[in-house]
């Protein structure tokens, strides 16, 4: 793919560019012996939760795909729902964060874009989110970010947050590395999901859950990861990344004293 961008548009056909009934790929600009392989991988992940778009980005052999996704009605009644794939071997978490607002989503016919074409928009994209993520509730920012810090590392889901966009920034910003993430999911117990998965409410399943789950309203026992927590996030809305430069972590400290050093 090199600096090539390429494009999937998922929705519900009697025939699908791989010649199924439902829901699958109608128009692609992969060549066409890519696209039953990219079409096993992003299938689990062009299901929408709401009518509101969400956002999808996973890593795949080095290729990042951001998918913009959004609930329908399927021509026979049924709940369906409509999907737009970028493909990119040079997109990273946080790029993919800044074209969430790219102006390109709703474009009539799919073409293979450049990347070096596409980058500005996500740095600008990039730039007006983190000024939402800066603007986040101080407190309700810091509670997540001090039970993230908790019990670090593995996938978690963030629970009836209304800016996940916003959120997956600060909290990138904040640990030093942008998630993949699924900004509006119905679950979070299949296989194969994103580090950051957001929810509206707390799911009705049979499965139990296996990954965290991030409430702002939730009490954290000690107060060195709160404090740290708090310094942490007033230093980042009030000067962006380079307010915490000198609290940054490189990773995420894996263990308590880490934190109190």
């Amino acid at each position: 793919m090199s600096q090539d961008v390429h494009q999937i548009r998922y929705c519900w056909s009697q025939s699908s560019l791989l010649g199924t009934r439902g829901m699958g790929p109608v128009e692609s600009t992969l060549p066409e012996h890519l696209l039953p392989t990219w079409d096993r991988y992003l299938r689990d992940h062009v299901w929408a939760a709401g009518a509101e778009p969400g956002f999808t980005f996973v890593v795949r052999d080095g290729v990042g795909a951001l998918l913009r996704k959004g609930a329908t009605a399927a021509a026979d009644g049924r709940p369906g729902s409509v999907a737009h794939a970028l493909l990119s071997q040079q997109m990273t978490a946080q790029d993919a964060l800044g074209l969430t607002s790219w102006d390109g989503w709703d474009a009539a016919t799919l073409c293979v874009l450049s990347w070096p074409a596409l980058q500005p928009a996500a740095d600008c994209g990039l730039g007006e989110l983190r000024t939402r993520a800066r603007a986040l509730l101080r407190d309700r920012l810091a509670d997540l970010f001090a039970q993230l810090l908790n019990s670090p590392g593995g996938g978690y889901a963030v629970i009836g947050e209304p800016d996940p966009l916003a959120v997956t920034c600060a909290l990138g910003d904040l640990i030093g590395e942008t998630p993949t993430f699924a900004t509006d999911e119905s679950d979070d117990t299949r296989p194969g999901l994103p580090t950051a998965v957001f929810l509206r409410e707390v799911p009705f399943s049979s499965t139990t859950a296996t990954r965290r789950r991030l409430n702002h309203a939730a009490a954290l026992a000690d107060p060195t990861i709160s404090s740290f927590a708090i310094a942490a996030v007033d230093a980042y809305t009030t000067d962006g990344p380079e307010g915490i430069a000198v609290i940054h972590r490189d990773r995420t400290p894996p263990h308590l004293h880490e934190v109190r050093s």
